[in-house]
């Protein structure tokens, strides 16, 4: 009797340890199955953390670059003040010149004001009140700076007829002083440009038309005459 309890006892111990081995196993394996499940998962919450990284590097690399800002060149400082006070002076130049119309009051200057101010019209690119003020300049006195910018602006807008003014009064005074010794003078350059554009022939038949002195438009010729040996776009026509 003691013998066949012993044998049952033994044999539930063996159930019973089987039944462990298998729970063990299905534990193992759902292990396993989450295991295989999680990488998805995972993957996912590897790019946000990818992603949270790059953005914290990116502040990072901001909060660096603003906090190691230095003052610019002195150089592009004075460029700054420069640009600022030409702004200041051509903001107060207009407001005065509105504020005449506005009276219906003249609104007058010294010739040396007014080629001042087409200087500084000019550095902004304020092409049309530089030439009033280049013009007003030339009015009132001789000029050879104020004519140059004003044959310059001329030739660009083909004003044939005021440009060949101009390069009168400036051919003139060049020869006085001296000032034909190189080739091509800006005086050249502009008569190239205007024959360029107009023609060689008509340029020629608006000097004749100026009625100039035989002296000046000796002068004047030579130009056309260079524009022709060198063969200057336009000096066929």
């Amino acid at each position: 009797k003691e013998a066949g309890e012993e044998t049952e006892a033994k044999e539930a111990g063996e159930a019973k340890a089987e039944e462990d081995e298998e729970a063990v196993v299905v534990d193992q394996s759902a292990i396993k199955s989450k295991q295989i499940e999680k990488p998805s998962i995972a993957a996912g919450s590897s790019s946000d953390d990818e992603d949270n990284n790059n953005d914290e590097e990116e502040e990072i690399e901001l909060s660096f670059s603003f906090s190691n800002k230095r003052l610019c060149d002195r150089w592009l400082d004075n460029l700054f003040m420069v640009l600022y006070e030409d702004l200041r002076q051509y903001t107060i130049w207009r407001a005065e010149v509105q504020h005449f119309r506005a009276v219906n009051a003249p609104y007058r200057k010294s010739g040396t004001d007014w080629e001042i101010y087409g200087d500084l019209a000019t550095r902004l690119h304020h092409r049309e009140e530089a030439k009033d003020a280049y013009q007003r300049c030339a009015e009132q006195k001789f000029s050879a700076k104020a004519l140059l910018r004003l044959l310059e602006i001329y030739s660009d807008e083909c004003n044939l007829h005021r440009a060949m003014e101009v390069a009168i009064k400036l051919c003139v005074y060049q020869e006085r002083w001296y000032h034909e010794t190189i080739f091509p003078t800006a005086i050249a350059y502009n008569m190239n440009k205007l024959i360029q554009s107009e023609g060689l022939a008509k340029v020629q038949n608006t000097l004749i038309a100026l009625n100039a002195s035989p002296a000046v438009f000796k002068l004047m010729s030579r130009y056309l005459n260079r524009a022709k040996t060198f063969d200057v776009p336009g000096s066929g026509r």
